[in-house]
């Protein structure tokens, strides 16, 4: 799922913005909203499309079709002149995403023993 620039700040139904998810955790959902905002703070400001979820059913994985998707956004970002990035918690993602001119921007731990996160740009 890629989101403009213009349209992440907007979008309240973003699947990670659920406050259904409060119900489900033990400490109403801090633990949850501290990873978001920490997440956040990482990520760069400046105008960019966010390629936010990617995902292809397993048995159709390895004929193209996430490379697809990932290249409808970078045209689509190409065409208005800016990049795009993304954040992962999942590393064999990182050299995949990097064949796609990704670059890790940085990588962290999240707080409260959180998993490791690479932040990846791209730019045309």
């Amino acid at each position: 799922m890629w989101i403009p620039p213009d349209r992440f700040e907007s979008w309240e139904e973003h699947p990670w913005n659920q406050a259904r998810i409060h119900g489900l955790t033990q400490d109403g959902g801090r633990r949850y909203d501290d990873f978001w905002r920490w997440i956040e703070t990482r990520s760069p400001s400046d105008s960019l499309w966010q390629l936010d979820s990617i995902a292809v059913e397993p048995s159709l994985q390895g004929q193209g079709c996430g490379g697809a998707l990932i290249l409808e956004g970078q045209e689509r970002a190409r065409a208005e002149g800016v990049g795009a990035f993304l954040s992962t918690g999942t590393e064999r993602n990182v050299p995949i995403y990097g064949r796609y001119g990704f670059r890790v921007i940085d990588d962290a731990y999240a707080p409260n023993d959180g998993p490791r996160i690479w932040f990846m740009r791209w730019d045309p």
